[in-house]
């Protein structure tokens, strides 16, 4: 079966017409595997496979540095390109938003006014802006809808190019270390663990795709805080400062936690790989560890390793949620702070059609400031999901030329030495 959307007419792609035969099938009953139509040949899970391990082979014979990084920028530059023009035109689009919505307020003010007679022009260009504001609404929804469609396309072709990479990059390593090991040269315990390779599909795959979209938004910051601020500066001159000295306070405290939780991040997946590698091994020795009665101590160390993830898990979560919680409230602050201080020191009017493009500007203000804690807490993410890719992988791209500290392949290896030990004398 086709793509639907490979062969969906322009009206179709727009409206998501494609997909009403999938949805219908749907709601008269359960849709199965033989229902839903194939991947378009563009998204197809072993053409991307392909092309990035070609060009992770390239960049390997050219001994180039983070051959992985370098692989999939050259896979996907073209898409990504398009993806950030598109993100220009639709930060443009929403910084003009709040404009028209001062035309018209500023509109409705002179309507409301009865000292005040309207001229033809007047009402040409009121009418003009309200038209205006209308079309833009409907334009956005259609233009946003779309590029988050083909942001989610180009993260599925990068995950699952990223995925299929490591898998049969990794099957190639451990075949290696095996026909080593047959031949007496391998060391022991250096055979990759089924639960790490569970683990890095799962849970490291994500955050190397991330960092592209970390990249993407340094890139086009400059140009949304000058913009964001230049038109705050011409509506409440220096008034702005306050507000933007309240953003960079809060966002610091955000950023000292958000980056503590990224450190914690390659603590949790430690201790996930060992509690993953012990519930594998005491799968595998079952038998033993009845007949020797080891069961207890080496159910007093899968404990203790679920303990110290969960600890890791907790942690994380209250630095995420306090994050959360200042953010909620950040704009109406930042807002509240703006607007007085035009009102109380500078001796500002507080008029409709200035107080609401205000707003609109400041929570566009506070947005690009606020992905900064954010990006420092996926930056260390990434550099730990970056480390673990590398090292099943095989490849030498990592930032220290080995293991993360505390982390080995064979996490959970020796846990029935370990029962051993802790069991009492027969």
């Amino acid at each position: 079966m086709s793509s639907s959307c490979d062969k969906a007419t322009w009206l179709s792609y727009l409206t998501y017409g494609w997909i009403n035969p999938l949805v219908e099938t749907g709601v008269e009953r359960q849709v199965d595997l033989a229902d839903t139509p194939e991947l378009a040949e563009i998204d197809d899970t072993a053409a991307n496979a392909h092309r990035l391990s070609v060009n992770l082979e390239a960049q390997e014979r050219a001994g180039k540095t983070h051959p992985l990084l370098r692989a999939v920028v050259a896979t996907y530059w073209y898409p990504l390109m398009f993806l950030q023009a598109f993100r220009i035109i639709e930060w443009s689009l929403a910084l003009l938003n709040p404009l028209l919505l001062q035309r018209v307020l500023v509109f409705q003010e002179a309507q409301n006014d009865d000292k005040l007679r309207l001229t033809s022009e007047e009402v040409s260009s009121g009418m003009t802006a309200v038209s205006a504001m209308i079309f833009l609404g409907l334009f956005s929804i259609f233009f946003g809808s779309q590029l988050a469609f083909f942001q989610t396309r180009i993260s599925l072709r990068l995950g699952s190019a990223l995925r299929g990479s490591v898998l049969e990059r990794g099957l190639k390593v451990r075949a290696c270390q095996e026909h080593a090991g047959a031949a007496g040269q391998g060391e022991p315990g250096s055979q990759q663990e089924a639960p790490s390779v569970y683990n890095v599909i799962s849970f490291d795959v994500g955050p190397n795709i991330d960092i592209i979209w970390i990249l993407l938004g340094l890139w086009i910051f400059p140009f949304q805080f000058i913009s964001v601020l230049l038109l705050l500066f011409h509506q409440v001159k220096y008034a702005v400062v306050p507000g933007l000295v309240v953003i960079l306070v809060a966002k610091t405290i955000s950023g000292v936690l958000l980056v503590y939780d990224g450190f914690l991040r390659n603590t949790q997946m430690q201790a996930k790989d060992r509690r993953m590698g012990l519930c594998d091994e005491g799968f595998t020795h079952v038998r033993t560890l009845q007949m020797l009665a080891w069961t207890q101590p080496f159910m007093d160390n899968m404990l203790v390793a679920r303990s110290a993830e969960l600890r890791a898990m907790r942690n994380r979560l209250w630095m995420q949620k306090m994050v959360a919680a200042s953010d909620y409230s950040l704009s109406a602050i930042v807002t509240l702070v703006t607007l007085g201080y035009y009102v109380l020191h500078d001796g500002g009017t507080l008029r409709a059609s200035l107080a609401l493009p205000v707003i609109a500007l400041v929570n566009s203000l506070v947005g690009p400031f606020g992905q900064f804690p954010a990006w420092a807490n996926q930056y260390l993410v990434w550099r730990s999901a970056y480390e673990r890719v590398n090292n099943y992988m095989g490849l030498s791209g990592t930032w220290s030329g080995r293991r993360p500290r505390g982390e080995s392949a064979s996490a959970g290896r020796h846990g029935v030495a370990e029962a051993a030990a802790a069991a009492p004398a027969a």
